[in-house]
């Protein structure tokens, strides 16, 4: 399940929600995905869950001992990706955008940034191979969403799947 507002509103998980995902897990596996990073999913209260899918597929945790471990698997085949969005963030930090920094992808906010739509198309005509960008709202606006093309929150599903051994 996707987390912002879907199951958690502001920031908040009511006890209905979490019922029903105990209900759910009962019966099968439970997994959260989001574009969020672990960082800035430690403020949520927490949710029960078999594995987390953060920064749109670039970053893929299993539950382990009750907490999130990385599967090092998954962030193996992130990492050759890495110089490049280091790059890309290096050079939009200097534009003055204003970039979240996260594992193996980042995010920049367009309208905090005070940016453009041709200020996207700038960086559409300039992502470097192997790196894919997405357009996304929320609350605060307009984002860019940088990953590597192999992530995908899709293909971190179906990794997270085999990792907990579900169809």
């Amino acid at each position: 399940t996707d987390l912002d507002y879907t199951i958690v509103f502001d920031s908040v998980l009511d006890s209905a929600t979490e019922a029903l995902i105990e209900a759910v897990r009962r019966r099968a596996r439970f997994v959260i995905v989001t574009a969020r990073s672990l960082e800035e999913c430690a403020p949520l209260p927490p949710i029960p869950s078999d594995g987390l899918v953060a920064e749109n597929g670039a970053a893929v945790y299993l539950r382990q001992d009750g907490r999130e471990v990385l599967d090092p698997d998954w962030d193996r085949l992130m990492a050759p990706y890495q110089a490049a969005l280091d790059e890309l963030e290096g050079q939009l930090r200097g534009q003055g955008w204003r970039v979240h920094h996260k594992l193996r992808a980042f995010s920049a906010g367009v309208e905090r940034s005070g940016k453009s739509a041709q200020d996207v198309q700038w960086v559409r005509e300039r992502l470097p191979e192997g790196l894919q960008l997405q357009l996304s709202r929320n609350t605060a606006g307009a984002y860019l969403e940088v990953f590597p093309v192999i992530a995908g929150k899709d293909r971190a599903v179906y990794r997270v799947c085999e990792d907990v051994g579900a169809e």
